[in-house]
């Protein structure tokens, strides 16, 4: 009988410690045209650069950052994050950012995560070359 006590006292404390409320938001970002004339001639190492100087930057519904995390050499992107509704933007790495000032590099765009989910957004930065 103690075993079976023990053993219900250990699923709860387990299932206390999981994530709850999470869900998962990946994506990729695009950016582009990075050449004002095609075919564009960027090495590699550039490209991996040009996205690995950008972060997504997540605000909550109270209009907080939520997380912020550095693109992969892709423009890929994945992160855990509690059920609920968001506001995403594409920002330069480190760079100071609020949801009022309107700060970041395109607008903001609406998601939702959903307990459990994988929530999947995409965002493309209009550099403005032509």
């Amino acid at each position: 009988m103690r075993l079976v006590i023990l053993a219900i006292a250990a699923l709860f404390l387990l299932s206390a410690c999981s994530n709850g409320g999470a869900g998962e938001l990946t994506g990729k970002v695009t950016i582009g045209p990075l050449c004002p004339v095609e075919p564009c001639r960027i090495s590699q190492g550039v490209m991996k650069q040009i996205y690995t100087s950008r972060d997504v930057v997540v605000f909550n519904e109270n209009k907080q950052i939520a997380a912020r995390i550095n693109l992969n050499p892709d423009g890929s992107y994945k992160l855990n994050l509690t059920k609920g509704k968001y506001e995403i933007v594409v920002a330069n790495k480190g760079e100071i950012i609020t949801y009022d000032a309107k700060t970041g590099i395109g607008a903001l765009t609406k998601v939702t995560v959903e307990k459990g989910k994988t929530a999947t957004l995409n965002l493309n930065v209009d550099t403005g070359i032509r």
